[in-house]
């Protein structure tokens, strides 16, 4: 499976050129889409739970205030996502990827079956969806599982917050919400034992760092997210990182976004 490039992705998110899409320190407001044929969450047929996430606009990036930007960051765009779609409740279990994938590869295997799945790399993650897929019966490109992209990653995460955490800007709250160097003892968590986001994901400030479905340069991919090595400046919901699509790492996990 080859990764998403932006062009194919126009349908859900693209840069509006527009200099007044959002004005300068604009309180903007996030349209939640009533659609009564759209559950607010659902459960798939391996019991991973979906949320709802609402259409809207945002400013992807960091905000200008945050002192620990990088480079990377620190230009925000403006970005829409036309259409709703639907994000895991929590990072991808090791007791699910067992469920389609039939051996679990976590360093963390005695944390339980319900501490996200680590260790597997890109292309990994996308056997599972694949296999998932398949599972479910969804053959039609561009409806199913996928990873999300990074675009939806954060405006999931943000949930509509533009503060450097999606709990605001005071980072000493960030043990209430995560896992992360300070509280983890050095590795996962059951998922679901810290406060959610605004709109209800879990661990999307720490736990493991998640895989995308799109490029950060050639021959890396997006990850996003704290894990349980991360400071907390890594933590922030415009941060970034990278990794080749052949590696694998103790602290990184993946998501899926669904699309009906």
């Amino acid at each position: 499976m080859e990764p998403y490039y932006i062009n194919k992705l126009k349908s859900l998110n693209f840069l509006i050129e527009d200099d007044e899409f959002i004005e300068e320190n604009e309180i903007y407001n996030f349209n939640v889409i009533k659609d009564n044929e759209k559950s607010k969450f659902f459960k798939n047929s391996i019991g991973m739970e979906f949320i709802l996430i609402p259409s809207g606009k945002f400013l992807m990036g960091a905000i200008p205030n945050d002192k620990d930007a990088n480079d990377d960051e620190k230009s925000q765009n403006k970005e829409i996502i036309s259409e709703p779609f639907y994000m895991g409740k929590y990072p991808v279990t090791q007791e699910e990827w067992e469920r389609i994938i039939k051996y679990n590869p976590s360093e963390f295997v005695g944390n339980g079956k319900r501490a996200p799945v680590e260790n597997v790399s890109w292309h990994d993650a996308n056997e599972f969806i694949r296999k998932l897929n398949k599972k479910e019966g969804f053959k039609i490109d561009g409806v199913g599982y996928r990873l999300p992209t990074e675009v939806e990653w954060e405006y999931a995460a943000r949930a509509g917050t533009k503060t450097i955490y999606s709990f605001g800007d005071d980072r000493t709250k960030l043990k209430e919400y995560a896992w992360y160097i300070e509280n983890s003892d050095s590795s996962t968590k059951t998922v679901g034992k810290k406060r959610p986001n605004p709109w209800g994901l879990y661990d999307m400030h720490g736990n493991v760092s998640e895989l995308c479905n799109d490029y950060y340069s050639v021959n890396y991919m997006n990850i996003r997210g704290g894990s349980w090595i991360s400071e907390s400046y890594s933590c922030r919901s415009s941060a970034r990182d990278k990794i080749t699509l052949e590696r694998q790492m103790k602290f990184i996990g993946f998501r899926l976004v669904f699309i009906p």
